[in-house]
């Protein structure tokens, strides 16, 4: 849900108000880039260029918007189509896998979050985008597969793979290296 602060500058962009809109890019680009660097920390460059064209993609989807109070979901969304695209394109998106695998909390102590982006790193590209979009953006497993377009089993999956290893990287002496 929108900040309702937010939302009458994202009605006035919607009318294509620039100065609005340069105030929601203000507003968001810094969740934005987090997102789409933590997907993609081996490619910053690249991160940076993606995390620029969902906000161009938006200021051009923007008057297709039906509701402002849902802008950040809409634009979480539209972030996560880049990202998957820019992970296709670089081949890095694992095949579907089976979805009987258990779904399985990540349950992190304080202390393990200062090395959990060097794990988050490790992990392949589809298993590092359901994780940070299940735990780190609390959405549903069918939100993030509807977000990524990938099928329930294969966001299951991802995240059942990536989470024994991420406790098993965060408990080691010298996580992450």
């Amino acid at each position: 849900m929108t900040d309702p602060a937010d939302e009458q500058i994202v009605l006035l962009a919607m009318t294509g108000h620039e100065t609005s809109f340069a105030e929601l890019v203000l507003r968001h680009q810094g969740w934005v880039r987090s997102l789409v660097r933590r997907s993609l920390p081996s490619a910053t460059a690249a991160a940076d260029d993606v995390a620029q064209e969902v906000f161009i993609k938006a200021w051009r989807k923007l008057p297709g918007l039906r509701d402002a109070r849902a802008f950040h979901g809409w634009l979480r969304r539209i972030a996560v189509h880049a990202i998957v695209d820019q992970v296709r394109l670089r081949h890095d998106l694992e095949d579907a896998a089976t979805d009987d695998e258990a779904e399985t909390p990540v349950d992190l102590r304080a202390e393990d979050r200062i090395d959990l982006q060097a794990c988050l790193s490790r992990l392949t590209p589809g298993q590092r985008l359901c994780v940070l979009l299940v735990h780190g953006e609390g959405l549903t497993h069918r939100e993030a597969a509807e977000e990524t377009g990938l099928p329930i089993g294969t966001v299951k999956s991802h995240l059942a793979r990536a989470t024994p290893l991420l406790r098993t990287w965060l408990a080691a002496s010298d996580p992450c290296p």
